[in-house]
């Protein structure tokens, strides 16, 4: 006859062992179903001086993109963000926690929440919209969702 403890025992493996499964199948299903790629058409408006030397420059872009394809049963949220790339740095500018129940179209225009300084007029400068993604079970991945160059033009010009 088993005792207490070794019925314990056996009912702990059988449920380590159980829900090591699940949690390796989950991170397969997941490694799966994130081949999909969302559509986007990044568009950068303007970069706009702003008033005061202090305060940095303005970027008004459109991201024009759906995450609806990026959530699936594993995926938490999506760290949303732009990031600019110049010659000798490279900063973001803009970000959005983007979660399951919140909104996941961003076709408006949007301007940056971080100021930037190192951008001269005339200089070349690649924007990206990228996404991590955060999956309840698995690695954090990071996404390129799209990219657009241009040169920076003094407003009066």
């Amino acid at each position: 006859m088993h005792s207490v403890s070794s019925r314990i025992i056996t009912l702990s493996s059988i449920l380590f062992n159980a829900t090591t499964i699940l949690l390796f199948s989950i991170c397969i299903f997941t490694y799966i179903a994130d081949k999909r790629r969302a559509p986007c058409n990044l568009r950068i408006v303007s970069v706009q001086p702003v008033t005061t030397h202090s305060m940095g420059k303005n970027v008004v872009f459109s991201p024009q993109v759906d995450l609806k394809d990026h959530f699936h049963l594993n995926v938490k949220q999506v760290f949303l963000y732009l990031r600019m790339h110049n010659k000798t740095t490279s900063e973001m500018v803009w970000s959005e926690i983007v979660g399951r129940s919140s909104s996941k179209r961003f076709y408006e225009n949007l301007v940056n929440t971080y100021r930037f300084f190192d951008i001269t007029d005339g200089s070349k400068v690649r924007f990206e919209l990228r996404g991590c993604v955060f999956p309840y079970v698995g690695m954090v991945q990071d996404k390129l969702l799209g990219s657009v160059v241009m040169t920076v033009k003094h407003p009066n010009k």
